[in-house]
Parts: C-alpha cells; structure tokens; sequence
C-alpha cells in the first residue's frame, strides 16, 4: 500500500510541476553549467513563455549568448534584466556587463559597470580588483594619446581621470576604515588582567 501511495505521490508531483518555470530555469541552468549552450538556450526561452522569473532568465540569457560569442544579443538580454529591483540581479548584470565591456577594450563602460557594482556591493573583492584593472587600462590609454593642451578633458558624463583616481582612493579608505575598524578588539579593562 505504501508502494501505490509513493508512486502516486511521484506522480503527481511530475505532472504538477509541467508547468512552473524554475523547473525550467533549474534545468537551464544544469544544461549551462555543462556546456551545452544551445540546450540552455532552449529551455530558457521555454521558461520564458511561462510568465514567471522574466528578469532572471533574460539575465541567464545574457549568460548563454555570452558564452556563444554573441555579445550584441548578451548586452540586449542584460539591459533588459537590468531593469528590476532586485540588488543580486543588478549586481550581476552590471558585473557581467562590465567584464564584457572590459574585453571589447570599452574601458569606460567597463569602469563605469564595475564602478556601480562596487557601489551594489562593496564587499566583492573581483569588482573591486577589475574597477581598478579597468581605471588603469583608462589611464594607459589616455598616456598614449597625447593632448595639445594641459587642461584635462572630460567625458561626455563629466568625469576626468583625477575623479576616477579620487573615487577609487574613497573606496580605499572606506574599506581600510572598515577593515582596521573589525579587527579593533574592546576588552574590558579589568585589575586581574595577569
């Protein structure tokens, strides 16, 4: 009897779970988490006529079309996620971005996503690292170009290397306050330390 309720149970649970699309999106992620791009793709975009999840699976899209070269198709899939409220998505779009930026040799769109993902979360250390790979790459590059004038020009946005040198010394100091500052140790001053 036992045998017939478990197998019922198995059941209906399969055919209860047809429809929910982080089934799908579980699957995808199987699939890519293998290599196969194409299977990912698929059932991604199976999970996407379900209705559910829109934003992370155009974010894990972006991750397949990433990783097929088709980069145009990656940025489109990445913007569309990027706009949710979700802080770990945004994060991870932003990231994403950045690193696909960084290899086009678009160091300023590079730095201005790494810049937003360290602004998300000031903690992970690879944004940090590739905000400055990507300051750096800027710096270099405007090295080489040789401007007639000293006067230092700004970008569309209104931002110089000085501010990018300035902002980059800000995240340094914060995190060397916040370091010295946990490895503070309050101890009760007390007669019988010894």
């Amino acid at each position: 009897m036992e045998r017939y309720i478990l197998v019922a149970a198995c059941i209906l649970f399969i055919f209860s779970s047809c429809g929910q699309p982080h089934l799908d999106i579980i699957r995808g992620n199987y699939a890519f988490l293998r290599g196969d791009f194409q299977k990912a793709n698929i059932t991604y975009l199976e999970a996407l006529k379900k209705g559910s999840y829109e934003k992370w699976i155009a974010y894990n899209l972006g991750n397949v079309y990433y990783s097929l070269g088709e980069h145009e198709a990656a940025l489109k899939q990445w913007n569309r996620a990027a706009s949710t409220e979700n802080k770990e998505l945004i994060f991870n779009v932003v990231y994403n971005r950045g690193i696909l930026y960084y290899e086009q040799g678009e160091y300023e769109k590079a730095f201005r996503d790494f810049k937003r993902s360290v602004e998300i979360d000031p903690s992970n250390l690879k944004a940090k690292i590739n905000l400055e790979y990507a300051l750096q790459k800027m710096n270099a590059r405007r090295a080489n170009v040789k401007t007639p004038s000293i006067i230092q020009k700004e970008d569309s946005r209104g931002f110089t290397g000085e501010d990018a040198e300035r902002i980059l010394d800000y995240v340094e100091r914060k995190e060397k306050e916040r370091w010295e500052s946990s490895r503070r140790v309050t101890s009760p001053e007390s007669a019988s330390d010894w």
